[in-house]
């Protein structure tokens, strides 16, 4: 071989490993396109269906078969059960008219505050619960369960018209 020969043959795999890398960088730049972009968007879905999505995130360990809603004669409801469900935000300003809390481990009700069709709410077994005070704007509210909590101040309802309290 000359010496010529022997000059290009790095250049030349030096050419070929930068091609390799960009062709292999472009493909997976597309296809991590391709995957963000197969479900709807967050803005696209319905109220209900945003709240259940950041619920998930918000609550990394909870699972999709801890929520659980219906559409009944008395409106919307909608049923939390899990040990590993934390935070409610994304519950916040949602068209909710039953809402059970079952066995989940919330300390604020904050959120709810926002939900004016909110007129039954149940909190059993939900030990970590210590107050309502958000409720206290709560002026359809009609039935509320708080057994198993650790709720022990009802001032915060006291001038509301309730024909269900369970504590």
């Amino acid at each position: 071989m000359s010496k010529q020969d022997t000059d290009s043959e790095p250049k030349f795999s030096l050419y070929l490993l930068i091609g390799i890398t960009l062709f292999m960088s472009t493909a997976m730049l597309g296809l991590s396109l391709w995957f963000l972009d197969l479900g709807p968007s967050l803005d696209s879905m319905p109220p209900k269906e945003q709240a259940k999505t950041k619920l998930l995130d918000v609550n990394p360990a909870l699972g999709t078969d801890a929520w659980q809603d219906e559409e009944t004669d008395d409106g919307t409801k909608v049923t939390l059960r899990s040990p590993f469900l934390l935070n409610i935000e994304p519950l916040r300003g949602l068209s909710i008219d039953q809402l059970c809390l079952q066995g989940v481990r919330v300390r604020a009700l904050s959120p709810l505050a926002d939900v004016k069709s909110l007129y039954a709410l149940e909190c059993s077994d939900n030990p970590l619960l210590e107050s309502i005070e958000p409720l206290s704007i709560s002026r359809g509210l009609d039935r509320l369960i708080l057994s198993g909590t650790s709720v022990r101040d009802l001032t915060p309802i006291s001038k509301i018209r309730l024909s269900v309290l369970d504590i």
